[in-house]
């Protein structure tokens, strides 16, 4: 099942209160356009909001993301970071 518009403004909401795991999941939608337009680099600068606040499952994103260029220049020191940021 895929998100919608409205999931994705719920996702908003909660990451304005600082749930982390609302801002992972948001930037994951931004990234493949689920329930909302894609905006990879928009997906990649929540993604690192959370990542900073702790979250590993960003920090994996994130992770692929610098791999392959998506959303951000294509950076595999980056990629690497993220991923041991992530274990």
């Amino acid at each position: 099942m895929s998100a919608g518009p409205h999931d994705v403004e719920l996702l908003r909401a909660q990451a304005r209160a600082s749930s982390i795991s609302a801002l992972t999941r948001l930037g994951k939608q931004l990234l493949v356009g689920e329930g909302a337009p894609a905006a990879p680099a928009k997906g990649v600068e929540v993604l690192e909001e959370a990542a900073l606040r702790g979250d590993a499952e960003a920090h994996r994103h994130l992770s692929v993301c610098a791999a392959w260029g998506v959303g951000c220049p294509r950076d595999f020191a980056r990629a690497l970071n993220h991923l041991q940021l992530a274990a």
